[in-house]
């Protein structure tokens, strides 16, 4: 008997995280939008998501403006990251930050770390 399988969905996962990667033939600097959660929750999804993009030659670009939710973890994955792509020469350059990824990075004192400025992103309180 041959059956055929159903495709089927694990309830409450989340869908595939959103990487953008910038066309090679404009030769525009690669991107990456980060989800609007990063915490130790997440941490699965944003290690597959800060590790999927190949940014090769191009400068790293961060668009963190959809940031709602980050904890210690999920600053700890960045600047992970962000050393990583720094022993390859290639700094971190942030497109846009939230304000609370802003707050947060500043709260723990790694802002600096991150290549955050306090100007970027939002109002501080």
């Amino acid at each position: 008997m041959n059956r055929a399988r159903k495709a089927t969905r694990r309830p409450g996962k989340a869908a595939t995280p959103v990487v953008k990667v910038a066309p090679v033939a404009e030769r525009a600097p690669a991107g990456l939008k980060l989800e609007f959660s990063c915490t130790l929750r997440d941490s699965l999804d944003m290690q597959f998501q800060l590790l999927a993009v190949d940014f090769g030659d191009s400068d790293v670009i961060v668009d963190g403006s959809a940031v709602e939710r980050i904890d210690t973890a999920g600053l700890q994955m960045l600047l992970s990251f962000a050393k990583y792509q720094a022993t390859r020469g290639k700094p971190v350059l942030w497109a846009a930050a939230s304000p609370e990824l802003l707050r947060s990075s500043q709260q723990l004192g790694l802002a600096g770390m991150l290549g955050l400025e306090e100007s970027r992103g939002g109002s501080e309180p």
